[in-house]
């Protein structure tokens, strides 16, 4: 299934993670307090995972759990403009070694935020080529120092290659009820047929209608169903 990014979850996107994910939030604030953070992460799950992904860089980046500090992180990198986070999108092309080699050289240059945190995620990382995850293997079997996390995301986890299934910490995200969330939708004002198109692609309230503002009903079904 083809997913959509259509920017922040919620205006308040860590209390989305607490309510939506609480099993990930426990875990990240555990980490973080124990100051255990892994190098590398694999997000598998059918929706809103670049956006996951994006909260988990935010609290790498900033070390903290103070919900404005990581909220305004996160807009930043919504908005590719948070300097240490790149991101490289497999969602409509494979993504080729070159740009995992160009990652890792702006990354072996020194980190320019505070924390000197940098952040790769690898959105669709099993669209990755062959010499691509072989670049990758090697970072996250032998990662340039501490501050280096990778974050790989998957909407299926057969898809992605065991080697790099083993070297991160898999993050298995929980779905939200179906009936539940198209319900949650109505009450939007978003006619049922929409609600449960929109509801294969996010559980978020706030993407629901930017996706019904930004998509025609036909269009939805195409990108769903292709």
């Amino acid at each position: 299934m083809t997913t959509l990014s259509t920017g922040l979850l919620e205006e308040n996107p860590t209390q989305w993670i607490k309510e939506h994910q609480p099993s990930l939030y426990q875990l990240l604030s555990q980490s973080l307090t124990k100051q255990t953070l892994s190098h590398a992460y694999l997000v598998v799950g059918q929706k809103d995972v670049l956006e996951i992904a994006q909260w988990i860089a935010a609290l790498i980046v900033e070390q903290n759990l103070n919900e404005n500090q990581l909220n305004q992180r996160i807009g930043a990198i919504a908005a590719l403009e948070s300097i240490d986070v790149q991101l490289l999108d497999g969602t409509s092309e494979s993504i080729k070694k070159e740009a995992i080699i160009n990652l890792q050289h702006q990354f072996s240059q020194a980190a320019k935020e505070v924390t000197g945190q940098k952040v790769a995620i690898l959105h669709h990382v099993e669209n990755a080529s062959i010499q691509a995850l072989n670049s990758l293997l090697k970072s996250i079997e032998e990662p340039s120092g501490t501050s280096t996390t990778y974050i790989l995301t998957s909407d299926n986890l057969n898809q992605v290659l065991p080697t790099i299934q083993s070297r991160c910490v898999n993050i298995t995200c929980e779905e939200y009820h179906q009936d539940a969330l198209i319900e949650s939708f109505e009450k939007l004002g978003i006619d049922h047929l929409s609600a449960y198109l929109i509801s294969q692609l996010t559980s978020s309230k706030t993407k629901a209608q930017q996706i019904l503002n930004d998509y025609q009903l036909d269009k939805l079904s195409q990108i769903i169903y292709q």
